[in-house]
């Protein structure tokens, strides 16, 4: 075979065979789904909270809490990279299920794994005055990775 008939077949072939691989490609990156939630903030003062179950930011020694695949868990099960993105000037206590689960500083993001479905998130932010600023509680389902985005 000379030189032009394997270039001709080499090029028929990486024709033949390139929607294979881009379809691959497109398969893969749907795979991924990014699921975002805008939340507005509420103004209250000094009443009781009915969605804070659990405020403390301390750690029970006796936990039973199985680390992602990500961390060196099984990868059993699915889990969910839950992101919340502050979009204000305040720092804003995070709540998932009710319990505190960390702090987001200002314009920052903080992020956590959960296990994959329904989950209810919640966040204030409270001032030195007695007022207070929520967003939630909002229901969401938490699949791949979810953006929970909070605004003023």
């Amino acid at each position: 075979m000379n030189w032009k008939a394997g270039l001709m077949v080499l090029t028929l072939g990486a024709f033949i065979c390139s929607p294979l691989f881009s379809g691959t490609a497109s398969a893969a990156e749907k795979k991924v789904k990014k699921q975002t939630s805008v939340a507005k903030s509420a103004k209250t003062r000094g009443e009781a909270d009915e969605n804070i179950k659990h405020k403390s930011d301390q750690n029970d020694p006796n936990a039973k809490i199985e680390a992602p695949a990500k961390k060196g868990g099984k990868t059993r099960g699915g889990y969910c990279d839950l992101t919340v993105d502050n979009w204000t000037p305040w720092k804003i206590q995070v709540y998932v299920e009710g319990d505190y689960v960390g702090l987001v500083s200002s314009y920052g993001k903080a992020d956590g794994f959960y296990s994959r479905g329904p989950l209810v998130v919640y966040g204030v932010a409270e001032f030195d005055d007695g007022s207070r600023k929520s967003w939630g509680p909002e229901a969401i389902y938490c699949d791949d990775n979810f953006t929970w985005k909070l605004s003023r």
